[in-house]
Formats: C-alpha cells, sequence, structure tokens
C-alpha cells in the first residue's frame, strides 16, 4: 500500500491533524539507542476514540501498528522496521491527567502524561510515582515495558504501582477494554491488567492507567563506597538492607572505567573520590519523616563508620556526599558512554549472588573474544540489576560489525541465563531480544504466549513489540 492510497481510507474517519508529515518523521523512526526504519505513515490522534478509529482501519488493511510514547526505550519495539509497511501511532495528545484522588493517593492518567508531568502535579500534594528513571518517559511505556529503574528496591517496579488499565485491542473493532479503578483491594474481576504491563505493548495499546502513588521523601542522604571489586556485593548489599530496612531507597554500582568516561566528557562533574575505585556503590536512604524524627544524614554517617569498619565488606573508603553530587556522577554514564563509540547496551538481571561469577567469566570472554570492547558496567545493584554495556571504540575491530554485535550479545546472554538470571532486566523484548527470546524460552512457555497473542492481538498487528514466536 502507498502512502496516499492510506491516508485516502483515512479521510473521513481521522481528523487530518492527527497526520504527522513525512518531513518531521525523523523524530518518530530512530530509537535512543537503536536504529529504526521507515514507516508508512506517523499518526498522532488525539484521543482514545480517534486511536481507535485508526486501529481499525489498520487491521483491515493488515497493517501492523507501532505505538509509541516518548521514544526512550532501548530494543526498538517502539520503532517501525526498513518494509515501509507500518504505521507509527503516537500517544503524545493522550495527555491528560484525568483524576487526582488524593486521599486514596491514586492517579488516573493518560498513555502520553511524562512521568515529569505527573510527578509535578503531584508534588503540591506530597505524592510521586517513585519508580524513577533517568529518562522521563511516557506513562503509556513505563506500563508497557513494566520499568524499574533506580529506586525499584524501595518503591517496587511499575506493574507493582497498576490499580487497572484501559487498554484497545489489535482486533476489528478495536476493542476498548477499561478498569480505571481507584480501589486497591479488588478481587471481583480476574486480574488481567498485569499481563499487559511488561507485553512491550504485544496485547493492546495503552490508553490509560490507574496508578498507585508513593509519599515524596522528606529527606534523602547518600554516600559512596569504594570497593575494589565486586566479589563483596552481595554481602554489603545484604548489610545495607538488614542497616536501613525501609529506608534504603537505591544502591547503585559504577565501575572505574564507566566513571572514568562520565568525568571526562563533563568538565563540571565534581570526582568526590581521591582516586576512582574499581568500583564505586551509591546508597541512597530516603524518608517521609522529618528530620525531628529521623535524622537521615546522621543515620548514614553513622553507618558509614560501622561499613568501613567491617573488613570483610572489602570497603576501601566511605563518602557522604550531597545527593547532587553523587546522582549526578550516577547519570552522566549513559550520555558519556556515546561519545566514545558505537554502544552496545545489556541490560540484564542476576541473583546478587550470582554476579560476581557473572562478571568474572563475561570480562575473560570479552578478553580472549573482543578484546576491541570497553566494558563500562553500571546499575542497580540493589535489584540484581546491571547495565554490561560495551563500547565499540571508531577504528577498532572488524569492519564488519554486525556479527560481531550478534554474537557477543548471545554470548553474555547464555552466562546470564545460565547463572539464572535475565537478558532483558527492564527494557522488554522487541527486535533486539528476538533472537533471545526464541532461544531461552521454555516451549510451555512460547505456546502460552501464542495463545495469549491469539486472544489479544489474532492478526499480529503488535508484533513489533512481541516478535513471532512460532
Amino acid at each position: 500500500m502507498q502512502y496516499q492510497d492510506f491516508l485516502t481510507r483515512l479521510d473521513g474517519i481521522v481528523d487530518p491533524r492527527a497526520v504527522v508529515p513525512p518531513a518531521d518523521w525523523e523524530t518518530f523512526t530512530n530509537g535512543l539507542r537503536c536504529a529504526g526504519g521507515k514507516p508508512l505513515a506517523v499518526l498522532s490522534p488525539a484521543s482514545v476514540d480517534e486511536l481507535r478509529a485508526i486501529v481499525r482501519v489498520c487491521v483491515g488493511l493488515g497493517l501492523r501498528v507501532v505505538p509509541q510514547g516518548a521514544n526512550s526505550g532501548l530494543v526498538g519495539a517502539a520503532v517501525p522496521d526498513g518494509t515501509g509497511r507500518q504505521v507509527v501511532l503516537l500517544t503524545r495528545h493522550l495527555n491528560s491527567i484525568r483524576q487526582l484522588a488524593i486521599a486514596d493517593a491514586v492517579a488516573v492518567v493518560e498513555a502520553g502524561v511524562r512521568l515529569s508531568q505527573l510527578n509535578g502535579a503531584l508534588e503540591p500534594h506530597g505524592l510521586q510515582l517513585g519508580v524513577d528513571l533517568g529518562a522521563d518517559p511516557s506513562i503509556g511505556g513505563m506500563v508497557a515495558t513494566n520499568t524499574g529503574g533506580s529506586r525499584m528496591m524501595r518503591y517496587g517496579d511499575m506493574r507493582r504501582h497498576i490499580l487497572g488499565l484501559e487498554v484497545v485491542l489489535a482486533d476489528r473493532d478495536a476493542t476498548l477494554v477499561s478498569s480505571l479503578r481507584l480501589t486497591r483491594k479488588d478481587n471481583s474481576r480476574l486480574g488481567w491488567a498485569p499481563l499487559v504491563s511488561g507485553a512491550g505493548g504485544a496485547l493492546g495499546i495503552v490508553t490509560a492507567a490507574a496508578i498507585e502513588l508513593d509519599p515524596l521523601p522528606q529527606q534523602s542522604a547518600t554516600m559512596l563506597l569504594a570497593l575494589g571489586g565486586i566479589n563483596e556485593i552481595p554481602a554489603l548489599v545484604t548489610e545495607l538492607r538488614r542497616m536501613f530496612g525501609e529506608f534504603l531507597s537505591a544502591c547503585e554500582i559504577m565501575s572505574k572505567a564507566a566513571m572514568e568516561v562520565a568525568l571526562r566528557h563533563n568538565p563540571g562533574l565534581k570526582n568526590p573520590f581521591r582516586a576512582l575505585p574499581e568500583q564505586a556503590v551509591l546508597v541512597e536512604v530516603s524518608t517521609g519523616l522529618d528530620n525531628s524524627v529521623v535524622d537521615a544524614d546522621g543515620a548514614l554517617l553513622g553507618a558509614a563508620e560501622k561499613l568501613f569498619a567491617r573488613e570483610a565488606l572489602g570497603i576501601e573508603d566511605a563518602l557522604v556526599v550531597p545527593p547532587s553530587i553523587a546522582w549526578a556522577l550516577r547519570h552522566a554514564i549513559s550520555d558519556s558512554l556515546k561519545k566514545e563509540g558505537e554502544v552496545i547496551g545489556l541490560d540484564i538481571g542476576l541473583p546478587l549472588a550470582a554476579l560476581p561469577t557473572f562478571r568474572a567469566e563475561a570480562v575473560a570472554m570479552l578478553a580472549a573474544r573482543y578484546p576491541w570492547f570497553k566494558l563500562c558496567d553500571f546499575g542497580h545493584c540493589g535489584d540484581g540489576g546491571v547495565h554490561f554495556n560495551l563500547v565499540w571504540p571508531p577504528g577498532s575491530g572488524p569492519a564488519d560489525r554486525e556479527p560481531a554485535r550478534g554474537d557477543v550479545r548471545m554470548r553474555i546472554y547464555e552466562a546470564v541465563v545460565a547463572l539464572g538470571g535475565s537478558f532483558s532486566a527492564e527494557h522488554g523484548l522487541g527486535p533486539s531480544n528476538a533472537a533471545a527470546l526464541r532461544k531461552f524460552t521454555p516451549p510451555e512457555e512460547m505456546r502460552l504466549a501464542q495463545g495469549l497473542r491469539q486472544i489479544f492481538d489474532p492478526q499480529e498487528i503488535l508484533a513489533r513489540a512481541l516478535p513471532s514466536i512460532e
């Protein structure tokens, strides 16, 4: 089908203002760290009804739909392929906060609402959505990928916050399934919303969500721990949980290589260490109580002294620093890596006890097979999530890069899965992880997933999010 023929099919069904002109497509066709392709069309509906009308047309024509929120994903599920037969469907204009139920600490928001927009509206009420990310994603994207973020060990992932969803199915009627109740306790129906959360959009297009909110912290304090390696990380995290309990909100790890890159490309960034350690752990404690009840800074200072005295934890230095300094260093890493070369981002999750073994095996494998890669790993060691990022410097390695990209990715995934881990910790599936999905998913799970797809998306209209599993 040609572009103009498709527009003709939309005449009288969709407001012409919903059609994004081809001159403006570039913003919506490539992801942050993944190349897209060429869409048949890019549409930006202004309402749920208009979105449903577009889905009906696409289903009738057998055209695949690619829902896109803030386009901040890393696995390619929100951008089109190169066939020119996929319709990118933007949710950016579905951006209303429909309801704030302050007494219940629940918000009902549309899919295109950004995280910053929601938290800005909640701040005067002492509330927040505690799922914290370096990017500014849309709520629909956060639901679809079940994001976790830096403070998952305190607040949980996005699925834990979802009380109900409004979803458009990819069937001929573009069926609207809605359950946007404010009630936390509700076992009056089958709970289908958790299936949609984390499915990457493959089981329907999220148009709105009822979200449980978190109290806004009144205090937060951070310290940086210098380590000679990661062998003691499991014991350290165990001790941090014992010491701080529910006040422990984040535990992040940063390798020396990752910190060096961040400091090199950000001259104004403060280096809090006398000399960069092999590994640094960022620890944050926070509380909704004011300092007349609990002194977060004082508690962290006392803990730093006790931790430093525990030789078995391998802590070389312990620094209590302002949160702005600690988080600036952590958040500068991702963008800085792009300036060093091509980034192969591997978002993995491991049982914490397996993390040292995995890293040792992966480092040895990289040295033996791919010596040109520079490992710059960092991430959420408190919950076992690691951004195992490889930087491919310009002018190094083989000229044909694609075989090495695929091979190193699969070898890392094999090591992760062998240790009981996940090849996709919090960024979903999508084209980037299609081969791993087929290789590592047990046959019975594949059959179950295919059965669900037959119910929610019988023509595989939304297959960009969940590649074919036959």
